[in-house]
């Protein structure tokens, strides 16, 4: 199997490569229906890039589960509770972008961590603290917990947020929900880049008459010219809509509300911007992620190469293993592990249809002698466009 693999993963020389795009990462404040996608709940992350027709769907709910597993063993499968902020982990155009270079912040507390801490997904599967709310708390001279609401890291190192709700800082003053902040985590200290009125002066400059702005969402940094950009809760006609500071105030070409296609009214919640990376993957969805065995359950996969070949595989070990072969990344089981190929070993390839969409089913196999529970891990390699899918966990119990 691993020597299939091996083969499959071989790079694809291509010729005629469009010219770089500014691509865009996002996470909704709701669940909503986007125009290429049934559902996108507000934990998971969808992608647009300058000139394509739509948002799509970039990490679905289930590939959150085979990152993460069930890391506080509750019988439950772990994903954040919703994504309220997100970062690149370099600021570098050349630094790698996948599901583990990913810095964010989650909507609520969850497995122990706080809404206020930055965190990222590591190769062990296990989420990990990059900078602690009370660290965060001490560089703005408050004792009031908080919740992270935007963030961005620049080329000095330096973490650009902004805040939920309004917090008195001994060091900063009043702090509003509308203000950027930035922190530096190597001297402990905090200061305002620009506050909510400077923030809503840009609002008005690129959009007249809109109105007040309502808390600031988001953060990040124009990769075409460094410009700082961001969305905000209101108003509701550009909620969507990504502000950039640059000219004084204006709106980030191609990243207006309805570039987005939502088909349900959303506001964008997080978003970090970068140039050409990350690709879009296939994203492979199951339709349970708790199974009996002997069960039969869907396997869905959109986003492939149209009319394009793939190979389904699956294994029971998780381990996140790196690869620069596109799409998402990441191989998600362990390909020293017991792994095969799916719909069956003798089934060979899966063909999309002229949308890219692949619908198959797969039976739970019986239990190990002794075990109360299998976890499987299912990916798909698209041959045509050499390009790994999405993972998605799904628990045998």
């Amino acid at each position: 199997m691993t020597a299939l693999l091996a083969l499959l993963l071989l790079p694809v020389l291509q010729t005629g490569a469009p010219a770089p795009a500014v691509v865009a990462l996002a996470s909704p404040s709701a669940d909503t229906v986007l125009s290429a996608d049934p559902a996108c709940q507000d934990l998971e992350l969808m992608r647009l890039a300058a000139g394509d027709p739509w948002a799509r769907l970039w990490l679905p709910v289930g590939a959150w589960h085979a990152l993460l597993g069930d890391a506080d063993v509750s019988g439950t499968l772990d994903a954040p509770a919703g994504i309220d902020a997100l970062a690149w982990d370099s600021a570098d155009p050349a630094a790698p972008r996948g599901a583990l270079n990913l810095w964010f912040s989650s909507d609520s507390d969850f497995l122990g961590f706080k809404d206020g801490d930055v965190l990222r997904v590591n190769a062990a599967g296990a989420v990990e603290v990059v900078y602690a709310e009370d660290a965060i708390r001490q560089a703005l001279g408050t004792s009031a917990a908080f919740d992270l609401d935007a963030i961005e890291l620049d080329v000095n190192g330096f973490l650009w947020f902004s805040l939920r709700d309004a917090v008195s800082a001994s060091a900063l003053g009043a702090l509003e929900d509308g203000d950027v902040l930035v922190y530096d985590p190597a001297a402990g200290t905090a200061w305002i880049h620009a506050t909510e009125a400077q923030v809503q002066a840009w609002v008005d400059a690129a959009m007249p008459g809109a109105g007040a702005l309502g808390d600031l969402k988001s953060l990040a940094f124009d990769p075409l010219n460094g410009a700082l950009v961001f969305t905000v809760q209101s108003p509701s006609s550009a909620d969507a809509s990504v502000f950039s500071a640059a000219n004084g105030g204006s709106l980030l070409p191609d990243f207006e509300e309805p570039r987005w296609g939502f088909l349900q009214s959303a506001e964008l919640d997080a978003l970090t911007l970068s140039m050409e990376a990350p690709s879009q993957p296939p994203v492979l969805t199951a339709t349970a992620e708790m199974v009996a065995p002997a069960q039969t359950f869907g396997l869905d996969i959109r986003h492939a190469s149209p009319n394009g070949s793939l190979y389904g595989m699956v294994g029971s070990v998780r381990k996140l293993i790196s690869t620069r072969r596109g799409g998402f990344g990441y191989v998600a089981f362990d390909l020293n592990g017991p792994t095969r190929t799916w719909p069956s070993p003798q089934s060979g390839a899966m063909h999309a249809d002229a949308s890219g969409t692949v619908n198959t089913t797969f039976t739970a196999p019986a239990l190990p002698p002794g075990h109360a529970m299998l976890d499987l891990i299912f990916q798909a390699w698209d041959i045509t466009g050499a390009q790994l899918s999405t993972p998605v966990l799904v628990r045998v119990l």
